[in-house]
């Protein structure tokens, strides 16, 4: 798992769109689907349930989206800490 593959599953769900998550996260809609399938994949579930509606998550989609966004929010941080570390020296 790696955290360009979060930063997709949560574009798609803010977005409700694959294509709409490419182009928030300068990426191919093809490199989208192919993130979430490989996350997906390293789960052992979908995430996500795609039909001509729009994109819906599944019930262990909505149980993972809290954990990922939390994630997220950390990474931030860190990368927020460093950068401070890195103008102090």
């Amino acid at each position: 798992m790696t955290i360009s593959r979060f930063e997709v599953f949560s574009a798609i769900v803010e977005s409700g769109s694959l294509t709409k998550a490419a182009e928030m996260l300068n990426l191919t809609q093809s490199g989208i689907s192919h993130a979430i399938s490989s996350l997906e994949a390293e789960l052992g579930f979908t995430l996500l349930t795609r039909g001509r509606s729009g994109i819906y998550l599944t019930s262990n989609g909505e149980r993972m989206l809290s954990y990922i966004r939390g994630i997220l929010i950390l990474y931030d941080r860190m990368r927020q800490e460093a950068a401070a570390i890195n103008g102090l020296e």
